[in-house]
Protein backbone atom coordinates (compact mmCIF):
# COMPACT_ATOMS: atom_id res chain seq x y z
CA UNK A 1 0.00 0.00 0.00
CA UNK A 2 2.51 2.58 1.16
CA UNK A 3 4.88 1.97 -2.58
CA UNK A 4 1.77 2.19 -4.44
CA UNK A 5 0.76 5.50 -2.32
CA UNK A 6 4.88 6.65 -3.55
CA UNK A 7 4.56 5.66 -6.69
CA UNK A 8 0.67 7.45 -7.53
CA UNK A 9 2.31 10.66 -5.71
CA UNK A 10 5.39 10.42 -8.22
CA UNK A 11 8.08 9.22 -5.69
CA UNK A 12 10.75 7.04 -7.49
CA UNK A 13 11.41 3.91 -5.39
CA UNK A 14 14.55 2.13 -5.25
CA UNK A 15 13.90 -1.90 -3.30
CA UNK A 16 16.80 -2.53 -1.14
CA UNK A 17 16.42 -6.15 0.51
CA UNK A 18 17.87 -9.30 0.75
CA UNK A 19 17.19 -12.76 2.23
CA UNK A 20 20.70 -13.63 3.03
CA UNK A 21 21.17 -14.96 6.84
CA UNK A 22 23.39 -13.21 9.68
CA UNK A 23 26.15 -10.69 8.86
CA UNK A 24 26.09 -11.67 5.23
CA UNK A 25 22.91 -10.21 4.89
CA UNK A 26 23.79 -7.12 6.53
CA UNK A 27 26.67 -6.83 4.22
CA UNK A 28 24.63 -7.11 1.49
CA UNK A 29 22.31 -4.41 2.18
CA UNK A 30 25.35 -2.06 3.43
CA UNK A 31 26.67 -2.49 -0.12
CA UNK A 32 23.48 -2.10 -2.38
CA UNK A 33 22.60 0.93 -0.03
CA UNK A 34 25.51 2.76 -0.28
CA UNK A 35 25.39 2.61 -4.43
CA UNK A 36 22.14 3.62 -4.32
CA UNK A 37 21.19 7.41 -4.84
CA UNK A 38 18.23 8.66 -2.85
CA UNK A 39 16.72 11.50 -0.74
CA UNK A 40 14.87 9.51 1.72
CA UNK A 41 15.22 5.94 3.59
CA UNK A 42 11.67 4.38 4.69
CA UNK A 43 12.53 1.34 6.61
CA UNK A 44 9.05 -1.04 6.26
CA UNK A 45 7.45 -3.53 8.59
CA UNK A 46 9.17 -5.88 9.64
CA UNK A 47 12.74 -4.52 9.29
CA UNK A 48 13.08 -3.52 13.07
CA UNK A 49 16.24 -4.78 13.44
CA UNK A 50 17.62 -2.80 10.06
CA UNK A 51 17.34 0.22 11.81
CA UNK A 52 21.18 0.24 13.10
CA UNK A 53 21.95 -0.44 9.55
CA UNK A 54 19.56 2.30 7.74
CA UNK A 55 20.34 4.69 10.18
CA UNK A 56 24.70 4.30 9.33
CA UNK A 57 23.28 4.30 5.93
CA UNK A 58 21.24 7.74 5.85
CA UNK A 59 23.60 9.31 8.20
CA UNK A 60 26.67 8.58 5.53
CA UNK A 61 24.25 10.19 2.34
CA UNK A 62 22.82 12.92 5.18
CA UNK A 63 19.19 11.32 4.18
CA UNK A 64 16.59 11.47 6.70
CA UNK A 65 15.28 8.52 7.67
CA UNK A 66 11.46 6.97 8.70
CA UNK A 67 10.42 3.98 10.61
CA UNK A 68 7.12 2.42 9.23
CA UNK A 69 6.68 0.44 12.03
CA UNK A 70 3.16 -1.18 12.39
CA UNK A 71 3.56 -2.89 15.64
CA UNK A 72 5.70 -3.58 18.84
CA UNK A 73 7.80 -6.74 18.08
CA UNK A 74 8.18 -6.93 22.21
CA UNK A 75 4.43 -6.74 22.94
CA UNK A 76 3.44 -8.84 19.77
CA UNK A 77 5.88 -12.05 21.02
CA UNK A 78 5.75 -11.65 24.56
CA UNK A 79 1.99 -10.18 25.39
CA UNK A 80 0.17 -11.32 22.04
CA UNK A 81 1.91 -15.00 20.90
CA UNK A 82 3.36 -15.90 24.40
CA UNK A 83 6.54 -16.71 22.92
CA UNK A 84 8.46 -15.18 25.57
CA UNK A 85 8.15 -14.52 29.11
CA UNK A 86 8.04 -11.05 31.05
CA UNK A 87 11.63 -10.76 32.02
CA UNK A 88 12.98 -13.20 29.85
CA UNK A 89 16.13 -12.47 27.95
CA UNK A 90 13.94 -13.04 24.68
CA UNK A 91 11.37 -10.21 26.45
CA UNK A 92 14.01 -8.25 27.00
CA UNK A 93 16.05 -8.21 23.59
CA UNK A 94 12.45 -7.40 21.70
CA UNK A 95 11.95 -4.73 24.23
CA UNK A 96 15.69 -3.47 23.11
CA UNK A 97 15.41 -3.83 19.29
CA UNK A 98 11.67 -1.75 19.43
CA UNK A 99 13.02 1.48 21.57
CA UNK A 100 16.38 1.76 19.42
CA UNK A 101 14.70 1.30 16.25
CA UNK A 102 12.26 4.42 17.35
CA UNK A 103 15.51 6.44 18.74
CA UNK A 104 17.19 5.97 15.36
CA UNK A 105 14.25 7.19 13.20
CA UNK A 106 13.54 11.09 12.34
CA UNK A 107 9.90 9.48 12.22
CA UNK A 108 8.26 6.61 12.90
CA UNK A 109 5.02 5.55 11.48
CA UNK A 110 2.03 4.11 13.36
CA UNK A 111 -1.35 3.23 12.00
CA UNK A 112 -3.34 5.13 14.95
CA UNK A 113 -2.82 7.58 18.12
CA UNK A 114 -3.59 4.78 20.22
CA UNK A 115 -0.57 2.44 19.89
CA UNK A 116 1.52 6.13 19.58
CA UNK A 117 0.97 6.71 22.57
CA UNK A 118 1.96 3.01 24.03
CA UNK A 119 5.00 3.38 22.24
CA UNK A 120 5.94 6.60 23.58
CA UNK A 121 5.00 5.61 27.33
CA UNK A 122 6.46 1.76 26.88
CA UNK A 123 9.62 2.95 25.06
CA UNK A 124 10.16 6.58 25.95
CA UNK A 125 10.25 7.49 22.46
CA UNK A 126 9.83 11.47 22.03
CA UNK A 127 6.05 11.85 20.86
CA UNK A 128 7.02 14.50 18.29
CA UNK A 129 8.40 11.79 16.13
CA UNK A 130 5.75 9.67 15.52
CA UNK A 131 3.36 10.30 12.88
CA UNK A 132 0.20 8.54 12.09
CA UNK A 133 -0.46 6.25 9.04
CA UNK A 134 -3.45 4.39 8.19
CA UNK A 135 -2.81 1.07 6.99
CA UNK A 136 -5.10 0.79 4.08
CA UNK A 137 -6.21 -1.30 1.89
CA UNK A 138 -5.46 -2.04 -1.65
CA UNK A 139 -8.66 -0.36 -3.54
CA UNK A 140 -7.03 -1.66 -7.33
CA UNK A 141 -7.60 -4.98 -6.12
CA UNK A 142 -10.20 -4.72 -3.57
CA UNK A 143 -13.90 -3.64 -5.20
CA UNK A 144 -17.51 -2.82 -3.53
CA UNK A 145 -19.95 -5.71 -4.00
CA UNK A 146 -23.30 -5.28 -3.96
CA UNK A 147 -25.37 -7.22 -1.38
CA UNK A 148 -25.86 -10.59 -1.49
CA UNK A 149 -29.57 -12.18 -1.44
CA UNK A 150 -31.33 -12.33 1.48
CA UNK A 151 -32.81 -15.46 0.31
CA UNK A 152 -29.52 -17.32 0.92
CA UNK A 153 -28.36 -18.54 4.17
CA UNK A 154 -27.17 -15.53 6.52
CA UNK A 155 -23.54 -16.14 6.17
CA UNK A 156 -21.03 -14.32 8.36
CA UNK A 157 -17.36 -14.29 7.26
CA UNK A 158 -14.09 -14.37 8.97
CA UNK A 159 -10.51 -14.36 8.24
CA UNK A 160 -6.65 -14.72 9.85
CA UNK A 161 -3.81 -15.86 11.11
CA UNK A 162 -5.44 -17.76 14.31
CA UNK A 163 -3.23 -15.51 16.72
CA UNK A 164 -3.96 -14.84 19.70
CA UNK A 165 -5.73 -10.99 19.48
CA UNK A 166 -8.43 -12.38 16.98
CA UNK A 167 -10.01 -13.97 19.68
CA UNK A 168 -11.34 -16.72 17.26
CA UNK A 169 -12.65 -19.15 20.59
CA UNK A 170 -15.47 -16.08 20.79
CA UNK A 171 -16.73 -16.74 17.44
CA UNK A 172 -17.01 -20.63 17.96
CA UNK A 173 -18.64 -20.18 21.26
CA UNK A 174 -21.16 -17.34 19.52
CA UNK A 175 -21.48 -19.86 16.33
CA UNK A 176 -22.54 -22.62 19.32
CA UNK A 177 -25.23 -20.25 21.01
CA UNK A 178 -27.10 -19.47 17.77
CA UNK A 179 -27.39 -23.35 16.80
CA UNK A 180 -28.61 -23.68 19.94
CA UNK A 181 -31.12 -20.98 19.33
CA UNK A 182 -32.02 -22.05 15.94
CA UNK A 183 -30.39 -18.87 14.12
CA UNK A 184 -30.24 -20.20 10.55
CA UNK A 185 -26.86 -18.85 9.96
CA UNK A 186 -23.57 -20.08 8.72
CA UNK A 187 -19.71 -19.40 9.49
CA UNK A 188 -17.01 -19.16 7.34
CA UNK A 189 -13.60 -18.75 8.75
CA UNK A 190 -10.70 -18.56 5.92
CA UNK A 191 -7.05 -19.18 7.38
CA UNK A 192 -4.56 -20.86 9.59
CA UNK A 193 -2.36 -19.89 11.94
CA UNK A 194 -0.87 -20.36 15.56
CA UNK A 195 -3.82 -21.64 17.44
CA UNK A 196 -5.61 -23.45 14.58
CA UNK A 197 -5.71 -26.34 15.97
CA UNK A 198 -6.72 -25.51 19.27
CA UNK A 199 -9.86 -23.65 17.88
CA UNK A 200 -10.74 -26.68 15.16
CA UNK A 201 -10.79 -28.65 18.55
CA UNK A 202 -12.81 -26.62 20.55
CA UNK A 203 -15.60 -26.58 17.50
CA UNK A 204 -15.18 -30.65 17.33
CA UNK A 205 -15.81 -30.41 21.32
CA UNK A 206 -18.74 -28.38 21.27
CA UNK A 207 -20.18 -30.39 18.37
CA UNK A 208 -20.57 -27.17 16.30
CA UNK A 209 -22.13 -27.99 12.97
CA UNK A 210 -23.00 -24.29 12.01
CA UNK A 211 -18.95 -23.35 11.06
CA UNK A 212 -17.12 -24.29 7.99
CA UNK A 213 -13.42 -24.05 8.12
CA UNK A 214 -11.27 -23.19 4.93
CA UNK A 215 -7.56 -23.11 3.86
CA UNK A 216 -5.82 -19.42 3.73
CA UNK A 217 -6.61 -17.51 0.23
CA UNK A 218 -4.42 -14.96 -2.01
CA UNK A 219 -5.44 -11.57 -0.77
CA UNK A 220 -6.95 -10.71 -4.42
CA UNK A 221 -9.47 -13.76 -3.52
CA UNK A 222 -10.64 -12.37 -0.12
CA UNK A 223 -13.02 -9.66 -1.73
CA UNK A 224 -15.07 -11.83 -3.38
CA UNK A 225 -15.12 -14.20 -0.65
CA UNK A 226 -16.34 -11.56 1.52
CA UNK A 227 -19.23 -10.72 -1.25
CA UNK A 228 -20.79 -14.00 -0.71
CA UNK A 229 -20.90 -12.87 3.03
CA UNK A 230 -24.15 -10.83 5.11
CA UNK A 231 -21.37 -9.97 7.61
CA UNK A 232 -17.90 -9.89 7.88
CA UNK A 233 -16.09 -10.04 11.36
CA UNK A 234 -13.32 -8.42 12.96
CA UNK A 235 -11.81 -9.48 15.98
CA UNK A 236 -12.56 -9.92 19.55
CA UNK A 237 -9.71 -10.67 21.86
CA UNK A 238 -9.09 -8.75 24.97
CA UNK A 239 -5.30 -8.46 24.69
CA UNK A 240 -4.34 -4.69 25.16
CA UNK A 241 -2.91 -5.19 21.33
CA UNK A 242 -6.09 -6.01 20.37
CA UNK A 243 -7.61 -2.67 21.84
CA UNK A 244 -4.28 -0.46 19.45
CA UNK A 245 -5.21 -2.05 15.83
CA UNK A 246 -7.37 -1.67 13.30
CA UNK A 247 -7.56 -4.88 11.50
CA UNK A 248 -6.61 -5.41 8.09
CA UNK A 249 -9.61 -7.83 7.63
CA UNK A 250 -11.79 -4.61 8.66
CA UNK A 251 -10.59 -2.48 6.21
CA UNK A 252 -10.95 -5.25 3.56
CA UNK A 253 -14.59 -5.49 4.21
CA UNK A 254 -14.88 -2.52 4.67
CA UNK A 255 -13.45 -1.95 0.61
CA UNK A 256 -15.68 -4.11 -0.58
CA UNK A 257 -18.87 -2.81 0.99
CA UNK A 258 -19.85 -5.30 3.51
CA UNK A 259 -21.42 -4.38 7.20
CA UNK A 260 -18.55 -5.15 9.63
CA UNK A 261 -18.65 -7.02 13.70
CA UNK A 262 -16.11 -5.99 15.88
CA UNK A 263 -14.84 -5.65 19.09
CA UNK A 264 -15.22 -2.46 20.82
CA UNK A 265 -11.76 -1.16 21.55
CA UNK A 266 -9.95 2.27 21.69
CA UNK A 267 -8.37 2.10 18.03
CA UNK A 268 -11.32 1.02 16.37
CA UNK A 269 -12.97 4.16 17.94
CA UNK A 270 -10.23 6.64 17.28
CA UNK A 271 -11.73 6.26 13.26
CA UNK A 272 -15.20 4.29 13.26
CA UNK A 273 -18.73 4.85 15.17
CA UNK A 274 -21.05 2.41 16.30
CA UNK A 275 -23.88 1.95 14.34
CA UNK A 276 -23.21 4.21 11.33
CA UNK A 277 -20.13 2.75 9.79
CA UNK A 278 -19.70 -0.32 11.57
CA UNK A 279 -21.76 -2.20 14.88
CA UNK A 280 -19.31 -3.24 17.75
CA UNK A 281 -19.74 -5.72 20.85
CA UNK A 282 -17.63 -6.00 24.13
CA UNK A 283 -14.67 -8.17 23.36
CA UNK A 284 -14.25 -11.29 25.25
CA UNK A 285 -18.24 -11.77 25.13
CA UNK A 286 -19.54 -14.58 23.20
CA UNK A 287 -22.87 -13.85 24.19
CA UNK A 288 -22.85 -10.18 23.47
CA UNK A 289 -21.29 -11.15 19.71
CA UNK A 290 -24.28 -14.03 19.39
CA UNK A 291 -26.27 -10.92 20.06
CA UNK A 292 -24.80 -8.89 18.30
CA UNK A 293 -24.63 -11.25 14.93
CA UNK A 294 -28.34 -12.22 15.48
CA UNK A 295 -29.20 -8.45 15.89
CA UNK A 296 -27.57 -7.64 12.52
CA UNK A 297 -29.41 -10.56 10.71
CA UNK A 298 -32.69 -9.74 11.39
CA UNK A 299 -32.02 -5.38 9.94
CA UNK A 300 -31.24 -5.60 6.67
CA UNK A 301 -32.05 -2.34 6.30
CA UNK A 302 -29.01 -1.20 8.94
CA UNK A 303 -26.58 -3.14 7.59
CA UNK A 304 -26.77 -1.71 4.55
CA UNK A 305 -26.49 1.66 5.67
CA UNK A 306 -23.46 0.51 7.76
CA UNK A 307 -22.24 -0.71 4.80
CA UNK A 308 -22.29 2.10 2.48
CA UNK A 309 -21.18 4.23 5.26
CA UNK A 310 -18.13 2.17 5.98
CA UNK A 311 -17.19 2.23 2.15
CA UNK A 312 -17.50 5.79 1.92
CA UNK A 313 -15.16 6.38 4.94
CA UNK A 314 -12.68 3.47 3.65
CA UNK A 315 -12.46 5.58 0.41
CA UNK A 316 -11.67 8.89 2.18
CA UNK A 317 -9.27 7.49 5.13
CA UNK A 318 -7.87 3.85 3.97
CA UNK A 319 -7.61 3.98 0.22
CA UNK A 320 -4.52 4.38 -1.86
CA UNK A 321 -5.45 7.93 -2.70
CA UNK A 322 -6.23 8.73 1.27
CA UNK A 323 -2.45 6.77 2.20
CA UNK A 324 -0.80 8.67 -0.37
CA UNK A 325 -2.20 12.34 0.55
CA UNK A 326 -0.96 11.33 4.00
CA UNK A 327 2.20 10.18 4.04
CA UNK A 328 3.10 13.12 1.08
CA UNK A 329 2.66 15.51 4.08
CA UNK A 330 4.59 13.61 6.13
CA UNK A 331 7.62 13.67 4.03
CA UNK A 332 6.80 17.18 2.78
CA UNK A 333 7.34 17.84 7.13
CA UNK A 334 10.25 15.72 7.05
CA UNK A 335 12.27 17.46 4.07
CA UNK A 336 10.71 21.31 4.26
CA UNK A 337 13.52 22.54 2.26
CA UNK A 338 12.41 20.60 -0.28
CA UNK A 339 9.98 21.98 -3.53
CA UNK A 340 6.87 20.71 -2.02
CA UNK A 341 5.08 19.45 -4.95
CA UNK A 342 7.61 16.63 -6.19
CA UNK A 343 8.50 14.24 -3.72
CA UNK A 344 12.44 12.98 -3.47
CA UNK A 345 13.23 9.47 -4.60
CA UNK A 346 12.76 6.94 -1.91
CA UNK A 347 14.42 4.16 -1.15
CA UNK A 348 12.67 0.86 0.59
CA UNK A 349 14.43 -1.73 2.64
Amino acid sequence: MLKKALRQAGAEIVEVNDHSLGLVRYLKLFSKSLRCRFDLMIVAFPSHTDMPLARFVCSLKRAPLIFDALISLYESEVFDRQNARPKSVAAKKSYWIDRVACQLADTVLLENHVNIGYFVETFRSHESKFRRLGVGADDEILRPYPEPSENLTFTVFFVGTYIPLHGIEHIIRAAKILEERREAIRFVIVGSGQTYQKITAMASDLAVTNVRFEAPVRYEQLSQMMANAHLCLGVFGTSAKAGRAVPLKVLIALATRRPVLTGDTPAIREVLSHGENIWLCPVGDATALADSIAELKHRPDLRGKIAQQGYELFVNEFSINAIEKEIVAIIQELCATRVTSILPPVIAS
